[in-house]
């Protein structure tokens, strides 16, 4: 009888132990989910934890980029954007008008109706245009 007492007792304590575990490894995960979602990123390996301005910027750099060509329809001022009709990216995405974030200092160099290339990346939830290149022939 007491080996029996012990044995359950034994197995309630590593029940109790292994739950506790379980619980402190899903607040970890908790936290470190809340702490990626703040930066918008994906889990690329970083042990520490934190996110910072720098940080998040070089998990953008790190994003999957993809070349794009096409035409300028509007230029959204106030939005730092340009809206593109675009080429079809072969294998990632078919040809459409999208909504492209751009660096604000690229704005003034737009031209509705001009060509631009660039590079597509996934930022948060907007998509960027970045190391853009005017192409229109009219462009001096």
């Amino acid at each position: 009888m007491t080996r029996v007492l012990i044995g359950f007792l034994a197995l309630l304590l590593g029940s109790g132990l292994a739950l506790f575990a379980s619980k402190e490894r899903t607040q970890k995960d908790t936290a470190k989910s809340a702490s990626l979602e703040m930066c918008r990123c994906e889990d690329h390996g970083s042990s520490s934890g934190t996110t910072t301005p720098a940080h998040a910027q070089n998990v953008a750099r790190e994003q999957p980029r993809h070349p794009l060509r096409g035409v300028i329809v509007d230029i959204a001022l106030n939005d730092s954007a340009l809206i593109v009709k675009h080429e079809e990216i072969v294998g990632f995405m078919k040809a459409m008008t999208m909504r492209l974030k751009v660096d604000p200092q690229v704005l003034p160099r737009a031209k509705k109706g001009g060509a631009v290339t660039g590079q597509l990346v996934r930022r948060a939830e907007e998509w960027w245009l970045e190391d853009i290149v005017f192409t229109d022939a009219n462009r001096t």
